[in-house]
C-alpha cells in the first residue's frame, strides 16, 4: 500500500529547503543558454502531451496556457 503524503508544503520538498541552499550549478539559470530562442513549451506539447492528448480543443487549450 502507497504511502499518503502529507499536505503540508514543507513536508514535500526535497533536500534543499532553502533556495540559497541549492548550489549555484543547480540552479536553472545555469541552463538557460541551452534553451536560449528554443519555444519548449511547444517542444513539451508536441513530444509528451499531443501524442497522449490530441484533440483540437485540447491543444488550443494547453497552447494558450502556455502564452499566459
Amino acid at each position: 500500500m502507497p504511502r499518503e503524503l502529507s499536505e503540508d508544503p514543507k513536508d514535500r520538498l526535497g533536500v534543499y529547503k532553502r533556495l540559497e541552499e541549492v548550489p549555484s550549478r543547480y540552479r536553472l539559470n545555469q541552463h538557460a543558454a541551452a534553451y536560449r530562442d528554443k519555444d519548449v513549451w511547444e517542444t513539451f506539447l508536441e513530444d509528451h502531451l499531443f501524442p497522449q492528448y490530441s484533440s483540437d480543443r485540447y491543444q488550443q487549450d494547453t497552447r494558450r496556457a502556455g502564452q499566459l
